[in-house]
């Protein structure tokens, strides 16, 4: 699953259906971030903007600290290396996962859309992987 498929249904349909912010400009390369309404923070991997398209070839999230409930964690890849990208610490957007973070690779859109319902609405305290 390309980036840029996930990149549309997070901002043209998963925005509005779980109250999610964009925090980034939609063309901004590498990662995008969202905040959910209670205030967490995610970034989705998109890459770089390549002839008008982001050319990540995966749906990629970096998470606050956070253990997936079992449901979710079957069609989630949790990636052991942390992503270090410069965007994961920006403190204008209340953006700081450079230090700790989930990293998790999805198998599909079914699988963005019940993982981000689950972290939008979870009040689980976030906490280390």
């Amino acid at each position: 699953m390309q980036a840029h498929i996930a990149l549309d249904h997070v901002r043209h349909s998963l925005c509005q259906r779980l109250g999610l912010t964009a925090l980034d400009h939609p063309l901004r390369s590498k990662v995008q971030y969202f905040r959910t309404p209670a205030g967490r923070v995610f970034g989705l991997r998109v890459g770089d903007l390549v002839a008008g398209r982001f050319n990540h070839k995966s749906i990629e999230l970096i998470l606050e600290p956070v253990c997936l409930p079992a449901s979710l964690a079957s069609h989630a890849e949790c990636l052991v290396q942390p992503y270090r990208g410069s965007s994961t610490r920006q403190p204008s957007k209340g953006v700081d996962l450079k230090d700790a973070q989930t990293r998790v690779r999805l198998d599909s859109l079914l699988a963005l859309d019940a993982l981000l319902a689950w972290y939008a609405s979870s009040q689980q305290p976030v906490h280390a992987a």
